[in-house]
Order: C-alpha cells, then structure tokens, then sequence
C-alpha cells in the first residue's frame, strides 16, 4: 500500500498502465507497433505505485468472490469499519464503483445515504485498500507492506491504527510499515510493554485487548538515514528506542518551555 494510495482510491482506471499506453497510441494518425509494445510492457510508475493500480483493477472480479474466510482478519476489517472509518464499503462487482455508507446516527432523523468514495473523507479513502484486503484476500503469512499508515489520520486514529497493525501480526500476518509518525512508534511501545509479565492488570485498566499486544521478539525497528540502515534497540520494559524521534520532542519541548516561561517572566 504506497502513501499515494488516496489518490489512487479514486483514480486507479484512468491511470491504468496499459489503458493509458493504447490510448495514447490510438490517438497518433500512424501506429508503431514497436513503441506500442514497448509503452504496454513498461510503466511510467514506481513499481509500487504500478503493482497496487494494477491490484485496484481487479477490484471487481475480486468483489464477487467470498470472503477469504479467515475470521481473524474479517474480525480486523470489521475492527477498521467500527474504529476509524466509522461505515461500510461497498464495491460494485460489475462497474467496481466504490461507495461508502456512514455509520447511523441515533439521534439523526434523516436516513443515512451511500456515498461515492470521492465524497468521504481523507480517512475513508486511504484506508479503503486496507479493508478490502482483509476482506477478501488477507491470509496467515502473507506479508503486507503499508507506506505511512499514518496518512490523513487524526493522533487518536494513528494510535488505533497501530493496534490493528498488532492484530494483523497476531493473527498471522508478517506486517512492514515505514512511519515518520511519533504516536504509532510510542503505540507500539506500549504494546510492547504491556507484554511484560506484571502488566497483565494494565491491559484491562487501559481497554487494551490481548490479541493487541505485541512480543518483543517479534518486533524489528531500522532507522533508515542518508542510505544507512541502523537497527534500533527493542527492550521488553521500554520498546523501541526510536531516538531519531525523541530527539526533536526533547528540542521542541525545551523551545516550547524556554518561550513559554520567558514570556511569563516578562509579564509578571
């Protein structure tokens, strides 16, 4: 999933690799067959960006399989629908439109309505790819690759999209995310201490679920800085020492404090 995925949501027909290839050639008065074959065969994408606008376009024959029957990760799917998006996703199997139904309001007299993908929030639309993975195609070992899974997501959500990442790893699944997100690392932290054999109470105490917790041993963390990939130390009692992160909250706080108190100073 490449951070560009929101726009992608929404324009992956249009910006099929082959499709757009034809098109340009049957535009020209003279066809080279040569070129052709070799605009269709190449792309003018990130292999990334190229692999999953491909995938997209399999949306619909994907859509009118069943389920892929795995209840752990129809469970995180179902997780991702009630915690962050708040909805339902629709694909339709023949056009392989994308809607999207909000949750109902109680208190709401005006019936809810579907909604194009295009109309919903950046929330909604980043996260769309991810849902209809675990729906339809997610199983155990399979390794699953999210560039920012932090994209267009409030503190709060990046902290829960962090603990659905924990739950795809419990359930089986082998989980890379790159983040520049400081609330999804520290997230992870508590996960990781909350494996701790004295934080069995904690868990409860903080709402957090078994299935959510996270076995150092299974956790991995790189800093990766001017094409030097350094490993970060991973303690049971602490979690990841993410110091590229700590680094700038120390500075930033010791600046927030130095204005802040220099200005009461000033005013007292």
């Amino acid at each position: 999933m490449p951070a560009e995925r929101t726009g992608l949501h929404l324009f992956y027909r249009e910006l099929r690799t082959r499709r757009t290839a034809l098109l340009h050639h049957a535009s020209k008065p003279n066809i080279d067959l040569r070129e052709l074959l070799r605009d269709v065969m190449s792309s003018p994408y990130a292999r990334p960006i190229a692999t999953y606008i491909d995938w997209l376009n399999t949306l619909s024959t994907l859509s009118k399989t069943e389920p892929s029957g795995q209840d752990l990760f129809h469970d995180c799917g179902e997780y991702l629908k009630k915690q962050l998006v708040q909805g339902a996703y629709t694909v339709d199997p023949e056009t392989s439109d994308i809607t999207f139904e909000p949750e109902s309001i109680e208190d709401d007299d005006k019936e809810t309505r579907s909604m194009g993908l295009h109309m919903t929030s950046g929330t909604v639309k980043s996260l769309f790819g991810l849902w209809f993975y675990l729906e339809h195609q997610a199983k155990a070992g399979d390794l699953l690759m999210i560039d920012e899974p932090e994209l267009n997501l409030h503190p709060r959500n990046q902290r829960i999209i962090a603990r659905l990442l924990a739950k795809l790893v419990n359930a089986g699944l082998n989980v890379v995310v790159s983040t520049h997100s400081d609330y999804i690392v520290r997230e992870f932290n508590s996960l990781i201490m909350l494996n701790h054999d004295h934080a069995q109470s904690l868990r409860k105490k903080h709402n957090y679920a078994d299935d959510e917790v996270l076995d150092p041993a299974n956790v991995g963390a790189y800093l990766f800085d001017n094409q030097i990939i350094t490993p970060f130390e991973i303690s049971s009692n602490d979690g990841i020492y993410a110091t590229t992160f700590d680094e700038v909250i120390r500075d930033l706080n010791q600046v927030n404090d130095d204005i802040y108190y220099s200005i009461q100073e000033a005013e007292s």
